[in-house]
């Protein structure tokens, strides 16, 4: 067995090129395994290390009629872990480039120790007057700690505050994602400058790792609690029970992982068995020699399987460091994401041990299938494989069918080894269909988000923070505005036949006027004279999943259900916290927020400070405002990452592919250097023989291509349809960019043809005796 060993290890040595792809092909499976095992390992540290330290909230109780005594109840109920206030005010702060962004101030009962929802306070300086601490992730945007912020609030003038520190809160989305700042001030400095005429209060419950259903009861226990005490529960929010506000997009990034992190294992698990099948061929006749010299089936399976071992532990020891590194890129992509700080500890050894055992299991199962049929071949068999004999059936149909002596030559050529043809197919089909999948999607979003801004015929969405009546002439009447829409909105809750808890939310009541695309529903049809039909956000899709169009739908409002007929879901990406809609038979008397229409060529950003000023000089309260382009911004922040991981993978999928179409037509020349010597002794030139190789594998291109094509197809459904519900709440429409998937085909066409020609030139150039000698 260690001469045989001597003799594997010797023959690869003189095939280096194959030896080196055999490494690599066991380094990129071994990297595809444990890049997944070890990015999931360090995101789930970095969410317990970050997210679960801050003791995130579980209720959030919008109250009036405070009292002392109600305040000790509520702390001494038996569910209450803890209890605390903490504001929250909409407004926008001047940046560093001179224009205003999007503002929330918090108002934190004991900012040094905050309880609920915590925070770390990374670099301060003496606090006096107005003050205030900026999330670290937005300090890119406003002026330096120890210098001045201009902020305007809500309803307010604008206010001098000094930048007084930095905190980390890793319970918010990162402000560079949001295109907004957040700032941490405390409840005496806000109090002095705003009346709350309500207060907010953060519960932690004491029972912990509830689901939704069980915080939903405990809320119900305390909105009676503070009824019977003579308090208003203006509204009730029970935050998704451990989800972090970018959840959703974290979702999607590691759905994509496991299944790149599975398609380069396999990539690379066909890959190191094309270069098996390859090293192997010139070794079967020597197996059979071996076997006639008395070596058994057992021994040379032994010495295959050591060879096989030395490669895929090569591999491990190159890949593993590698598939960590890749790991922390990962979990660092996702805690930027997640405004996480990423930890640093090394993780424990069983996961490195999971990760060499998976790592090194799998390839070697797959890679050992032509190991074990080649050891176990008979002399006869084995000595015979020195001679290529076509398929008998095949052959007598080629012979009929195909009309060129080429490209029958090429066709039988290629099932020499009918295993080799579909490894190489499997690698250019998954390569090309994921990057066609990778770009349709791109492609799709962007159609997706341009649809969305067409038929969205307001462009500005203000929202105030008190009731009002009668109409803003003084809006009207701006020069860029073309249409303003009074909209009313109930706070309340909703419950479909036979759910136990009710699900809070809001009743958004739109005007006769208001403008609304069927174009902009994803299911459903605009019923403006149905007066008792309601249309859901798209963000509730997941609760109405089992609901079908024209079922009822019960909206509680101030102790008052009503039942709706359930008509259709708007797609209001970005929009704000998700709404029920339904149409008015007449004008809203009251309402809380504007639909704006701006004439086309004016600026969106100018609008609504102009919009923001004249409200302010007709005391009229804007608690908050958002517009088209921040909105698609900030849909295209979220959506980066994600884009990014798919280029990324498409390209090496490719690059595979490539690598795999060199191994076989190296093969495929090896296998024909008698064949390809008589050619040129018999006047064939390289030139000529060149064609033969390139009508043979340029089907095999053609083929593969059109199946990658179809597979694109079905990628590009299935994932956008995943992506779209796990990262912005709907299936994203798949849709084909047609000349970008011609010019890729043919490219890749013109590329594959290239490097056929090229490299099989390269190998017959020489001459008919230096062929034929390299046969004895």
């Amino acid at each position: 067995m260690k001469n045989i060993v001597l003799f594997l290890i010797k023959s690869f040595w003189l095939t280096k090129g194959k030896l080196f792809l055999c490494l690599i092909s066991a380094l990129i499976s071994a990297l595809g395994i444990s890049s997944v095992i070890y990015s999931f390992e360090m995101t789930e540290r970095d969410f317990k290390e970050n997210f679960a330290k801050t003791n995130p909230v579980d209720i959030v109780l919008h109250l009036d009629g405070v009292t002392n005594d109600l305040l000790t109840d509520l702390k001494q109920n038996k569910n209450v872990a803890a209890l605390e206030r903490r504001e929250t005010l909409s407004g926008k702060i001047k940046n560093n480039s001179g224009n205003w962004m999007f503002l929330t101030l918090y108002g934190v009962e004991d900012i040094e120790k905050p309880r609920i929802s915590t925070f770390d306070i990374q670099e301060k300086k003496a606090t006096s007057g107005n003050w205030l601490f900026i999330e670290k992730s937005c300090a890119q945007f406003v002026n330096d700690i120890g210098e001045k912020l201009e902020i305007q609030l809500s309803g307010h003038q604008s206010v001098t505050f000094l930048n007084t520190g930095k905190v980390h809160d890793a319970g918010l989305p990162p402000g560079t994602m949001e295109q907004a700042v957040y700032g941490y001030t405390s409840l005496k400095n806000l109090d002095s400058l705003v009346q709350f005429s309500e207060q907010r209060f953060l519960v932690k419950v004491k029972p912990q790792s509830l689901t939704k259903a069980g915080l939903q009861r405990i809320g119900k226990e305390l909105a009676a609690l503070v009824k019977n005490k003579g308090g208003v529960v203006k509204a009730l929010l029970i935050p998704p029970p451990g989800e972090h506000p970018h959840q959703n997009i974290v979702n999607g990034i590691s759905f994509l992982l496991k299944i790149f992190g599975f398609i380069i294992s396999i990539l690379g698990i066909i890959l190191l068995s094309l270069i098996l099948i390859t090293w192997l061929h010139p070794q079967i006749s020597n197996i059979g020699i071996i076997k006639t010299l008395g070596g058994s089936t057992q021994a040379i399976l032994l010495s295959y399987f050591t060879v096989l071992l030395i490669i895929i532990g090569t591999g491990l020891v190159i890949g593993l460091p590698l598939g960590y590194k890749v790991g922390q890129l990962y979990s660092g992509m996702i805690a930027k994401i997640q405004n996480f700080t990423p930890v640093k500890t090394m993780l424990p050894l069983k996961m490195h041990l999971l990760a060499v055992a998976v790592s090194f299991v799998l390839p070697f199962l797959v890679a050992a299938i032509p190991l074990v049929n080649a050891s176990r071949m008979t002399v006869q068999n084995a000595l015979s494989q020195v001679f290529h004999i076509p398929n008998r059936a095949l052959f007598k149909i080629t012979q009929s069918i195909l009309p060129a002596v080429s490209l029958k030559y090429g066709i039988n050529n290629l099932f020499r080894s009918s295993v080799r043809t579909v490894l190489i197919s499997l690698l250019l089909i998954i390569g090309f269909g994921l990057f066609i999948t990778g770009a349709n999607l791109k492609y799709s979003i962007k159609e997706d988000f341009d649809s969305l801004n067409k038929n969205a015929y307001y462009n500005i969405n203000v929202f105030l923070k008190d009731t009002l009546q009668g109409d803003l002439a003084f809006v009207e009447k701006l020069p860029f505005v073309e249409a303003v829409s009074y909209i009313s909105r109930t706070s309340g809750s909703f419950r479909l036949q036979g759910q136990a808890f009710p699900e809070n939310s809001g009743l958004k009541l739109l005007p006769p006027d208001y403008v609304l695309a069927n174009s902009l529903l994803i299911s459903g049809k605009v019923k403006k004279d149905c007066h008792n039909c309601v249309y859901i956000s798209m963000k509730y899709q997941s609760d109405f999943k089992n609901t079908a169009l024209g079922d009822t739908i019960l909206f509680n409002a101030n102790g008052e259900e009503k039942a709706y007929i359930f008509s259709g879901v708007v797609k209001d990406i970005g929009t704000g916290s998700p709404s029920l809609y339904k149409f008015n038979d007449v004008k809203n008397r009251t309402y809380r927020e504007l639909a704006v229409k701006v004439k086309d060529g004016f600026s969106l950003e100018m609008a609504k400070e102009k919009i923001d000023t004249v409200c302010l000089k007709n005391k009229v309260e804007v608690r908050a405002m958002s517009d088209a382009t921040t909105r698609r911004i900030a849909l295209e922040n979220h959506l980066e990452p994600t884009m990014k991981i798919i280029a990324a993978t498409s390209i090496f999928t490719i690059l595979v592919g490539l690598i795999g179409m060199l191994i076989a037509i190296s093969l495929s020349l090896q296998e024909r250097i008698r064949e390809t010597g008589i050619m040129k002794a018999l006047g064939g030139t390289a030139s000529n023989i060149s064609k033969l190789i390139l009508v043979e594998y340029g089907a095999v291109s053609v083929v593969s291509i059109a199946f990658g094509v179809v597979l694109s197809l079905v990628l590009t459904s299935v994932w956008g349809n995943i992506l779209g519900t796990l990262i912005l709440g709907s299936p994203i429409v798949a849709l084909i960019n047609v000349p970008y998937l011609i010019i890729s085909i043919l490219l890749l066409l013109l590329i594959l043809t290239s490097i056929i020609w090229l490299y099989s030139y390269t190998k017959v150039k020489q001459s008919s005796n230096a062929l034929l000698n390299q046969v004895f």
